[in-house]
């Protein structure tokens, strides 16, 4: 991100595993504070202009594969590894995102470098909840129900 008053640039890094890559955003923060009106495609040369001297200042790539490098370190931490890695991560990814499935199970695999597999027999009794774009309630980490 860049603000060169009135304008901010919103740029982003690569995509992850095959995703659709997003293209930079600029708004002109005077007259759109709330950052409504997306001006990069009325204004393609301010854009350019802006985004060659955030990379003067920047390596956007380098910053963003750190990023995304403590991401996925924070994640095996602090979740995967703490709801049992490979064996457990199935069945704590379904209590954390509704409708979570193999195809996301394998993305996620993909992602981490390491398995993501169903346990055999079931959820060990763990509540299913959570969220996938819409917010279905309050969850603890353990996968029960706030009150």
């Amino acid at each position: 991100m860049l603000v060169q008053f009135p304008y901010k640039l919103i740029t982003y890094g690569a995509s992850q595993l095959g995703g659709e890559h997003w293209p930079s955003q600029l708004f002109d923060v005077r007259k759109d504070p709330h950052e409504f009106n997306d001006l990069s495609k009325k204004n393609p040369s301010k854009v350019q202009e802006l985004n060659k001297l955030l990379k003067t200042e920047i390596n956007v790539e380098m910053v963003d594969a750190e990023k995304k490098a403590w991401d996925k370190e924070m994640f095996k931490k602090y979740f995967y590894e703490k709801n049992g890695g490979a064996d457990g991560c199935f069945e704590a990814m379904k209590g954390v995102y509704f409708g979570f499935d193999d195809e996301d199970a394998a993305k996620l695999a993909e992602w981490l470098g390491s398995g993501c597999t169903r346990e055999q027999g079931g959820s060990k009794g763990k509540k299913q909840g959570g969220f996938k774009g819409k917010k279905q309630g309050n969850w603890q980490s353990n996968g029960e129900a706030i009150p």
